[in-house]
């Protein structure tokens, strides 16, 4: 999931099954690359210009890996809500222990 969250625009949102919210970040995460792809180009165009590039790049860039950190968070909560939690046999096997003292 996180190698998609990255790679992907959206990508953590489409593989939790969550396609209407994915679609905003995707559009968002795109045109953020897009943008990190055209500077380096222009940079790479116009080497006079690369010290004023590279600020640009790494302020969009520093703005697309917050993007995908929250988009990772997130998707992380999706995953850790559908998958049940493990039931723990010792706590289970404490409570009929405890309610037969009880009675």
């Amino acid at each position: 999931m996180v190698r998609r969250s990255i790679l992907l625009p959206g990508g953590g949102y489409f593989y939790t099954g969550h396609p209407l919210i994915a679609m905003l970040p995707a559009v968002v995460e795109g045109l953020l690359v897009l943008e990190i792809l055209v500077f380096l180009f222009a940079g790479l165009a116009s080497p006079k210009a690369m010290p004023n590039i590279l600020s640009g790049l790494l302020l969009l860039g520093l703005f697309w890996a917050l993007e995908t950190a929250v988009t990772i968070l997130h998707c992380r909560r999706y995953v850790r809500e559908y998958i049940p939690e493990k039931p723990d046999l010792a706590r289970s096997r404490q409570k009929d222990f405890t309610a037969k003292i009880g009675d």
